[in-house]
């Protein structure tokens, strides 16, 4: 009993600071959508926010919501699957050149790409001044302010997601059935509508609900690209009701039920779906070769210009143009004989006059990804040695615990937050830049909890009873055995959560201000009051810092996001 009494403790205290900083917050929210007021704050029981949701700007803010998410989620299967196909399957130039693509976009942050966007396919932009070239267009025709613009970024950002999730269903498809049909004369794309891809169908279903769900929660985008042209869907609505004056609580915390419903959904289907996943299991034999390569003939050339172009007009320009942009004095696109290229818009954030609010909003920014990224991935690998290694009720809860906000907006978090520290301002936490690091924490740690998961698999039990034997207790353990064992893990998910804690907007956005302000806040900022250009050289900077994090990180390591 005195041996197991510090590992009954242990696991209780992790499951306490989940329920603190993961349950009690969601529990506000939720009691706030039945509140006239903030808790806390007086009020009454009221069903107002719930009866507003029946006006007309809801429904037409819901049918935006659902045509982003039906059209972001095709294009992201499209371009996702496809890919998969190209690289895996095919011989064609370049192939090498897709992943490495789909990966990028997908860690870039949506807000970042969505700027890009609005340089490279807005009015001014080089897709609609190429376009105006032609004698049937007197006016811009593509409108990247509309529904379908934003679903394309979207849509295009998501693909890495999908082919990650995928590549390895694709792949493990035996090649001797591939083969077979196509010695009984079926092409590639019979083949693959007849054997891969329903084979590979419980991936793909998975990719679609994570994709699908992730759409309708969507925000950077939406709020970049939507409002400006009089776009709204459920999150940036919510986000204007928290905004405007008066704050009507009340009816963003119904809008944000809307949206944790949605999440429930997709974490029931999730789990459903990857439990029928495991069902199934592909029998081949020694002589198995991992896939089978098409030779498309003259076909694979204009295959391989196909994708080749998507990567260069899809993913490359944008970007390039963004950079461009941040120095120009007044973005007009490429027209290089009227163009000011300047350094004005980096010096007035290095030497000018918001040196200084930068240089906080860029310490705030480091903070939180580096020191913030440590803490996530400490509390993330205890959680996971309790999930692993202990047969407890309490790993069952923690594992739930810590998968659900992932699935819950950005922005319903932190009005949970937003309130719960209203009310209860535990070590006088809120309006500090802690609260945004333990809303982070809370948001991201299922990535590290999945890192460090298949490490503590690996790591066989009789390890951890030599160490007990010898008398080393808990953290004893965990500092001879355990860490050093777990370094890949360990690394590759600190780097994903420094990535996404960089990448993050709403957070920050509702619970950051004055000396808590983020660096994507004061990019945001800088939009909001119609300063594309500056916002730019913001963009690029945080572009600049993740390849720097994360090139460093994997040369000095050897650990890459991929070794999950």
């Amino acid at each position: 009993m005195t041996r197991q009494l510090p590992n009954v403790l242990f696991r209780w205290g992790v499951l306490s600071v989940l329920l603190v900083i993961i349950g009690c917050p969601i529990a506000f929210f939720i009691w706030g959508s039945f509140w006239t007021t903030a808790p806390g704050l007086g009020g009454t029981a009221t069903l107002r926010g719930y009866q507003e949701l029946f006006s007309p700007q809801v429904y037409s803010t819901l049918g935006n919501t659902v045509a982003v998410a039906v059209s972001g989620t095709a294009i992201a299967l499209v371009l996702g699957v496809g890919g998969v196909v190209v690289t895996t399957k095919t011989d064609i130039v370049g192939r090498r050149l897709i992943a490495p693509a789909f990966l990028v976009q997908y860690f870039l942050p949506s807000y970042i790409l969505a700027l890009s966007w609005q340089f490279y396919a807005g009015p001014k932009g080089p897709v609609n001044q190429v376009l105006l070239a032609l004698p049937m267009f007197d006016a811009p025709p593509v409108d990247i302010f509309s529904v379908w613009g934003i679903a394309l970024v979207s849509g295009s950002h998501y693909a890495g997601i999908v082919y990650l999730l995928t590549k390895g269903a694709i792949e493990s498809v035996p090649a001797s059935l591939e083969e077979a049909a196509e010695i009984s004369g079926a092409g590639l794309l019979m083949t693959l509508r007849k054997i891969t891809l329903p084979l590979a169908s419980p991936s793909l279903l998975i990719a679609t609900v994570i994709v699908f769900t992730r759409l309708l929660q969507s925000f950077g985008t939406p709020l970049i690209l939507g409002i400006r042209g009089g776009v709204f869907v459920l999150a940036t609505q919510m986000y204007l009701a928290l905004r405007g004056y008066p704050y009507d609580f009340t009816f963003a915390a119904a809008l944000g039920m809307i949206l944790l419903l949605i999440a429930v959904f997709g974490v029931a289907a999730q789990r459903r779906l990857s439990g029928a996943r495991e069902k199934y299991e592909t029998i081949a034999g020694q002589g198995n070769v991992t896939t089978a390569e098409y030779d498309l003939g003259r076909y694979g050339h204009v295959l391989s210009a196909v994708f080749l172009a998507l990567i260069v007009f899809l993913y490359l320009l944008p970007v390039v143009t963004l950079v461009a942009s941040s120095f120009q004095q007044t973005f007009l696109g490429f027209d290089l004989e009227h163009v000011e290229w300047t350094l004005e818009n980096y010096l007035h954030f290095f030497v000018g006059s918001s040196a200084e609010t930068f240089r906080l909003a860029l310490k705030n920014t480091l903070l939180l990804s580096g020191v913030g990224g440590v803490v996530g991935m400490v509390l993330a690998a205890l959680v996971s040695y309790i999930v692993i290694k202990t047969e407890s009720v309490v790993g069952d809860v923690l594992d739930f615990l810590t998968f659900v906000p992932i699935v819950i907006p950005g922005l319903v978090l932190s009005t949970a937050y937003l309130w719960f520290f209203l009310n209860f301002n535990v070590f006088g936490l809120y309006g500090t830049i802690w609260l945004v690091m333990i809303a982070f924490t809370a948001k991201f740690i299922v990535y590290g909890v999945r890192a460090s998961n298949s490490s503590f698999r690996s790591i066989g039990q009789e390890l951890e009873d030599a160490a007990n034997i010898a008398g080393a207790g808990l953290f004893g353990t965990f500092k001879r055995v355990f860490i050093p064992l777990l370094k890949p893990g360990l690394v590759s998910g600190y780097l994903l959560l420094f990535i996404d804690y960089m990448k993050s907007l709403s957070i920050p956005l509702l619970l950051g201000a004055g000396n808590a302000e983020v660096i994507q806040v004061l990019m945001w900022r800088r939009i909001a009051n119609g300063n594309a250009e500056q916002s730019a050289a913001i963009a690029t900077i945080i572009v600049a810092l993740i390849l720097v994090v994360y090139v460093g990180t994997y040369l000095l390591t050897d650990v890459a996001v991929t070794d999950i």
